[in-house]
Protein backbone atom coordinates (compact mmCIF):
# COMPACT_ATOMS: atom_id res chain seq x y z
CA UNK A 1 0.00 0.00 0.00
CA UNK A 2 3.50 2.11 0.04
CA UNK A 3 2.89 3.98 -3.41
CA UNK A 4 -0.68 3.51 -3.42
CA UNK A 5 -2.91 6.78 -4.28
CA UNK A 6 -5.43 8.32 -1.46
CA UNK A 7 -8.82 8.39 -2.46
CA UNK A 8 -10.91 10.16 -0.16
CA UNK A 9 -15.02 11.45 -0.61
CA UNK A 10 -16.08 14.58 -0.04
CA UNK A 11 -18.87 14.37 3.26
CA UNK A 12 -19.92 17.91 2.86
CA UNK A 13 -20.69 19.05 -0.72
CA UNK A 14 -21.37 22.49 -0.01
CA UNK A 15 -17.96 22.83 1.72
CA UNK A 16 -15.13 24.48 0.00
CA UNK A 17 -13.24 21.59 -1.70
CA UNK A 18 -9.89 23.21 0.49
CA UNK A 19 -11.43 22.37 3.45
CA UNK A 20 -9.73 19.72 4.81
CA UNK A 21 -12.07 18.62 6.97
CA UNK A 22 -15.17 18.51 4.32
CA UNK A 23 -12.99 15.08 3.01
CA UNK A 24 -12.90 11.59 4.41
CA UNK A 25 -10.15 9.36 3.19
CA UNK A 26 -11.10 5.73 2.09
CA UNK A 27 -9.15 3.16 4.13
CA UNK A 28 -6.02 1.30 2.27
CA UNK A 29 -8.42 -1.40 1.04
CA UNK A 30 -10.30 0.20 -0.44
CA UNK A 31 -8.27 2.59 -2.25
CA UNK A 32 -6.71 -0.64 -3.93
CA UNK A 33 -10.02 -1.09 -5.12
CA UNK A 34 -10.59 1.86 -6.54
CA UNK A 35 -6.92 1.89 -8.26
CA UNK A 36 -7.32 -1.63 -9.65
CA UNK A 37 -10.99 -0.23 -11.19
CA UNK A 38 -9.32 2.56 -12.41
CA UNK A 39 -6.50 0.57 -14.23
CA UNK A 40 -9.44 -0.90 -16.31
CA UNK A 41 -9.92 2.70 -17.60
CA UNK A 42 -10.66 6.01 -16.66
CA UNK A 43 -14.64 5.43 -17.23
CA UNK A 44 -14.80 2.29 -14.81
CA UNK A 45 -17.08 2.14 -11.55
CA UNK A 46 -15.87 0.60 -8.84
CA UNK A 47 -18.61 -1.09 -6.75
CA UNK A 48 -18.10 -1.12 -2.63
CA UNK A 49 -20.25 -2.45 0.08
CA UNK A 50 -23.18 0.14 0.07
CA UNK A 51 -22.19 2.81 -2.78
CA UNK A 52 -20.74 2.94 -5.97
CA UNK A 53 -17.94 5.16 -7.61
CA UNK A 54 -18.42 6.54 -10.68
CA UNK A 55 -14.31 7.14 -12.25
CA UNK A 56 -15.47 8.95 -15.03
CA UNK A 57 -17.45 11.28 -13.27
CA UNK A 58 -15.22 10.98 -10.26
CA UNK A 59 -18.35 11.01 -7.53
CA UNK A 60 -19.75 8.28 -5.22
CA UNK A 61 -23.27 7.57 -4.84
CA UNK A 62 -24.93 5.02 -2.95
CA UNK A 63 -26.54 1.61 -4.97
CA UNK A 64 -30.01 0.86 -6.19
CA UNK A 65 -32.79 2.06 -3.59
CA UNK A 66 -31.41 4.19 -2.19
CA UNK A 67 -30.68 7.78 -2.29
CA UNK A 68 -28.58 9.21 -6.04
CA UNK A 69 -27.24 12.19 -4.53
CA UNK A 70 -23.93 12.28 -5.98
CA UNK A 71 -20.71 13.35 -4.09
CA UNK A 72 -17.51 14.21 -5.29
CA UNK A 73 -14.82 11.49 -4.92
CA UNK A 74 -10.83 12.26 -5.42
CA UNK A 75 -7.58 10.67 -5.90
CA UNK A 76 -4.27 12.36 -4.78
CA UNK A 77 -0.77 10.75 -5.13
CA UNK A 78 0.30 9.53 -1.38
CA UNK A 79 3.68 11.13 -0.62
CA UNK A 80 3.80 10.76 2.80
CA UNK A 81 3.12 6.33 2.99
CA UNK A 82 6.23 5.56 4.03
CA UNK A 83 6.94 7.75 6.71
CA UNK A 84 5.09 8.36 9.73
CA UNK A 85 5.83 10.93 12.86
CA UNK A 86 6.58 8.69 16.16
CA UNK A 87 4.24 8.66 18.77
CA UNK A 88 4.54 11.49 21.73
CA UNK A 89 3.73 9.52 24.18
CA UNK A 90 6.01 7.01 23.65
CA UNK A 91 8.78 6.06 26.71
CA UNK A 92 12.14 7.85 25.01
CA UNK A 93 15.09 8.30 27.30
CA UNK A 94 16.14 11.69 27.93
CA UNK A 95 19.53 13.12 27.07
CA UNK A 96 20.19 16.11 29.56
CA UNK A 97 22.55 17.74 26.90
CA UNK A 98 20.27 17.98 24.48
CA UNK A 99 17.61 20.60 25.91
CA UNK A 100 17.67 23.19 23.44
CA UNK A 101 16.34 20.65 20.48
CA UNK A 102 12.90 20.91 19.36
CA UNK A 103 10.61 18.06 20.75
CA UNK A 104 8.09 18.42 18.13
CA UNK A 105 10.52 17.92 14.97
CA UNK A 106 9.37 14.94 13.00
CA UNK A 107 11.43 11.90 12.59
CA UNK A 108 11.33 10.56 8.87
CA UNK A 109 11.51 6.57 9.61
CA UNK A 110 13.00 4.17 7.06
CA UNK A 111 10.19 1.48 5.16
CA UNK A 112 11.27 -2.00 6.37
CA UNK A 113 14.03 -3.24 3.79
CA UNK A 114 14.76 0.41 3.27
CA UNK A 115 18.76 1.75 3.74
CA UNK A 116 18.81 2.85 7.52
CA UNK A 117 18.64 6.83 8.20
CA UNK A 118 22.10 8.76 8.38
CA UNK A 119 23.68 8.82 12.03
CA UNK A 120 23.11 12.60 13.06
CA UNK A 121 26.16 14.47 12.53
CA UNK A 122 27.76 12.03 9.47
CA UNK A 123 26.07 14.19 6.95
Amino acid sequence: FFDMAIWSWKVDATADDSDTSAWEEYPPEVCALLERALAEGPDSVAQLDDHIVDLGRMVRYRNAGQSHVAKPVRRAPNEDRGTYKEDEDTDEEENPGDEDEEEDEEEELPVAGGPPPPEPGSE
